[in-house]
């Protein structure tokens, strides 16, 4: 999470703010990655004001070097080059507990859903069931949820 804890708010002329959330996506399979982009970058977003700042790594051990940076979110892929499964998310969660992270799986597994979600995920959403809208939504409301249990 920033620091502060919020995402940026930016103006985006007279129409109002829009909110910039820092997303990084850990995903290893290029068309996917492409896939996720067009999701975030859908109607949907401009409909919450929200514009996405998409960072990608097809590695693990990338996306734990960019845990340290600025970023509200982590849309998390299990099936990475130098990981696999559960190890990836707990990795990922062991670096910063407090960034939400949503688990995108190819698979529809609910056994492994309930694992990630033991194992600290806030959401295991499966990619071929995915669309802009749930996506966009998913995202807002882990960053809002975390927002709100931060506050005194």
């Amino acid at each position: 999470m920033k620091l502060g804890g919020q995402p940026t708010v930016t103006k985006a002329g007279s129409d109002g703010d829009v909110t910039t959330v820092a997303v990084l996506v850990v995903e290893d399979n290029p068309d996917d990655l492409k896939l996720i982009r067009r999701m975030l970058r859908s109607d949907h977003a401009v409909d919450h004001a929200v514009h996405f700042d998409i960072k990608p790594s097809s590695r693990l051990s990338e996306a734990i070097q960019h845990m340290g940076v600025s970023i509200d979110i982590v849309l998390l892929d299990l099936g990475l080059p130098d990981s696999q499964g559960l190890n990836t998310l707990q990795r990922m969660r062991e670096k910063n507990p407090h960034v939400p992270i949503v688990v995108l799986s190819g698979l529809e597994d609910r056994q492994m859903s309930v694992e990630a979600l033991r194992n600290g995920a806030q959401d295991y959403l499966v990619k071929g069931l995915v669309d802009g809208r749930l996506l966009t939504r998913a995202i807002l409301r882990h960053i809002r949820r975390d927002d709100g249990a931060s506050r005194p």
